[in-house]
């Protein structure tokens, strides 16, 4: 999606999508430190903004924020402090966000953004103003406005994993280079599942497409936008559980908040099962062995998958005329498949399957 920057006026800024669309407000300064200078990109729950760090000599920053123009009718009455529950489970999910990617840092995983700061600051989209149709445009006036918390991130200089693909597809280090990427993506995958703890929790990514993957200056693979990170926990009758309730585990201090964003994904890119209530309550590793078989895919035929299962499973048969590795394409063929069952059980056997010398 690309965007429109309007300048800071009256101590605000504000931006919409350039084809159009909701207004996304936007705050001039976050945290009386991190300066609004425009807008990277947005999605359908949050917005990321570039940012100079007044502290820091301007060094430069990005900003991830909740998006509130998607809620429909959220605090836009003004008898709706009672959704200030709502609210609070939804910043605890921006909170898990930029707690797992602290974890994954700790652990060693140098593929992903580096978390500088979590600031707390106004929220324009609840502030206002709002016209609810019987008295006229009003502001919202209550200290919830001011607990919004916004993600500090270190920006990551590279380009999306498409635009490179598009780039060098079809040239004579392609089938080399493509079952790189294969490789690569699907070993930073599997460090991310590998358990948290003696009880096996694990995580999950979900969002898996080529626009959330940076290839560095250094050629190496960086994942973006952990907003959809979700946490993973096996039962002991067999299967998992991946709507974990921060009830009991005290991990975010906020009873009832979801650890994660089950079902989240980007139509196309997420399987078939995360469109079901039940599926969305069992989700596992297949669910990112799935995602990365269709990045894969669509980085090998230069199509954007058709959104799943509304269109049908992805033509496979397309993957025939790609000139690449017979295991990666062998590979691919296996991660699509649209019952889980099918597909390899982890990312651990998706690495087995690209090694030298395997046979499709």
């Amino acid at each position: 999606m690309s965007w429109t920057f309007f300048p800071a006026q009256d101590g605000c800024c504000s931006a919409v999508p350039a084809a159009g669309g909701a207004r996304v407000r936007t705050p001039a300064c976050v945290g009386g430190r991190y300066r609004i200078t425009g807008i990277l990109g947005g999605g359908g729950c949050g917005v990321v903004w570039t940012a100079a760090d007044l502290r820091l000599d301007g060094r430069p920053v990005l900003v991830k924020a909740r998006r509130y123009d998607r809620e429909p009718g959220l605090f836009a009455h003004r008898a709706d402090r009672h959704r200030a529950s709502q609210i609070a489970l939804l910043r605890a999910q921006m909170r898990f966000e930029a707690m797992t990617m602290n974890w994954l840092r700790m652990r060693g995983e140098a593929r992903t953004p580096i978390v500088l700061d979590l600031v707390t600051d106004e929220a324009p989209d609840l502030r206002g103003p709002h016209d609810d149709g019987t008295s006229g445009p009003w502001t919202w006036d209550d200290p919830l406005v001011a607990a919004e918390p916004y993600l500090i991130l270190q920006p990551i200089i590279g380009e999306d994993l498409l635009t490179y693909a598009a780039r060098v597809r079809g040239g004579p280090s392609w089938p080399r280079e493509a079952l790189r990427l294969g490789r690569e993506l699907a070993g930073i995958l599997q460090r991310l599942h590998r358990p948290l703890d003696a009880q096996g929790h694990y995580l999950i990514y979900q969002d898996l497409k080529p626009g959330n993957v940076i290839i560095g200056d250094d050629r190496k693979l960086h994942l973006i936008d952990f907003g959809a990170i979700t946490l993973v926990a096996p039962q002991a009758g067999g299967g998992t559980c991946s709507c974990l309730t921060d009830d009991g585990l005290g991990i975010l201090g906020v009873p009832g908040a979801i650890l994660g964003n089950p079902g989240l994904g980007t139509p196309g890119y997420k399987p078939p099962e995360m469109a079901t209530p039940e599926g969305r309550r069992s989700l596992d590793a297949r669910v990112d062995v799935y995602g990365w078989g269709a990045t894969m895919w669509a980085l090998l035929t230069g199509r954007e998958p058709p959104a799943v299962p509304e269109h049908g499973p992805l033509d496979l048969q397309a993957l025939k005329s790609c000139a690449c590795a017979p295991r990666l394409l062998h590979a691919v063929h296996r991660a699509c498949q649209p019952q889980r069952d099918e597909r390899p059980a982890s990312m651990t056997e998706v690495l087995a399957m690209l090694k030298e010398g395997t046979a499709p």
